[in-house]
């Protein structure tokens, strides 16, 4: 095994004094992990329906940015310029995401904070800036094309002008803007050209963005049990929790980089796009674990709203990917997790609506279906890898 299938030579810059660009991209990260924390603890401090649509709106803003930074950048040399618009583009993710948790909507005077929108479309012009003065590997200046500068101008504008947009029309401004972000087009794609794509470097990115979205659950937990102090309940959530995420991250790593290689060189946006769902599905289920701990154990209702469907929503994403990644075994992963996600769904519904189970046998149920889809998942004998 090579230095480059170890990722040395990304991890280590070629000139001395200048970080590589594996640190650069985790850096990167950071500012998401933060920004995701305070999206989920501005929900938990205000639970409603408007509040989740809000939330699920910014998180989107944050995950289109990513995706559309990370697409742009992982063919290209970085320079101390480019360096810096990331900075300052990390800098504006993060007030944006504390000035949209500060004020989280209102059902009754949808209020919100509104620099959110603004901020958001300068965070898209620093992708422009990053188009224009970055060059390819081969060190070759590719300009953006007139069509992709405008295009991206006026999705910014969208959010630009949602403070002068009345309550609702600027949420629905703001959301046909982001569709036409997270759309694939040849506007703001360019030409398109899928085998220039690194498989290797997108895939590694996907798996790093995952890792980092499936530790806001234990960043969650810690948070809700210095909020409510250590109960019973805590003893049973938290090390539900760590399977749960457990089980995520086996069932992610063990299939989906492996088998994603040949699919991202032929059409890296739906094995992409795909993500999304289980971002927000492992989101939406850190968010479940803190409001279970918070219930203290005395209130089932609550299971099949905040924990069970996003944990559903995981494992239907997995089967997702799974089946795009062209996993040998497919078939039968589409298969388990089918199964399991109906497992999981009666299992809520029984501990939700009656006394049979109770919110802590109900969690501990969960969790242990979590693990069988673990284990019935394996291939029955070794697959090699297409």
């Amino acid at each position: 095994m090579g230095p480059h299938e170890l990722g040395v030579e990304r991890q280590i810059s070629p000139t001395h004094g200048v970080p590589g660009e594996t640190s650069l991209e985790l850096f990167y990260d950071l500012v998401f992990a933060a920004g995701i924390v305070v999206l989920s603890q501005a929900f938990s401090n205000n639970p409603s329906g408007w509040t989740a649509v809000w939330v699920l709106l910014v998180f989107s803003m944050m995950w289109a940015l990513w995706l559309r930074t990370n697409l742009l950048l992982h063919d290209r040399t970085p320079t101390n310029l480019t360096r810096g618009l990331l900075v300052v583009q990390m800098m504006l993710i993060l007030v944006m995401c504390v000035a949209g948790g500060d004020k989280t909507l209102d059902q009754e005077t949808m209020d919100r904070h509104h620099v959110v929108g603004p901020l958001f479309a300068l965070c898209l012009l620093t992708l422009v800036a990053l188009y224009r003065f970055s060059t390819t590997r081969d060190g070759v200046e590719e300009p953006p094309e007139r069509r992709r500068v405008i295009g991206y101008v006026l999705i910014a504008a969208c959010f630009a002008v949602t403070p002068l947009l009345p309550p609702r029309v600027d949420l629905a401004i703001a959301a046909a803007g982001l569709l036409l972000l997270l759309t694939p087009s040849r506007v703001l794609d360019g030409p398109g050209n899928p085998g220039r794509f690194d498989a290797e470097h997108v895939i590694q990115r996907f798996g790093e963005f995952t890792i980092i979205v499936l530790g806001e659950t234990f960043v969650k937990v810690g948070l809700a049990a210095l909020k409510g102090g250590i109960s019973r309940s805590d003893m049973v959530v938290v090390p539900v929790a760590i399977v749960l995420v457990f089980s995520t991250w086996w069932l992610y790593f063990a299939d989906v980089p492996s088998s994603a290689a040949r699919v991202v060189n032929a059409s890296a946006r739906p094995w992409v796009m795909a993500h999304f769902p289980l971002h927000l599905s492992a989101v939406a289920m850190a968010i479940g674990c803190a409001e279970l701990m918070l219930e203290s154990g005395n209130d089932g209702v609550h299971v099949l709203q905040t924990f069970a469907v996003p944990l559903v929503g995981v494992v239907l994403s997995l089967a997702l990917l799974a089946w795009i990644s062209g996993a040998p075994h497919r078939r039968k992963v589409v298969l388990v997790h089918g199964v399991g996600a109906a497992l999981l769904t009666t299992v809520a519904v029984i501990g939700s609506a009656t006394s049979v189970l109770g919110l802590d046998l109900t969690c501990v149920a969960m969790a242990a279906i979590m693990l069988g889809i673990v284990g019935a998942s394996r291939p029955n004998s070794r697959v090699p890898a297409v």
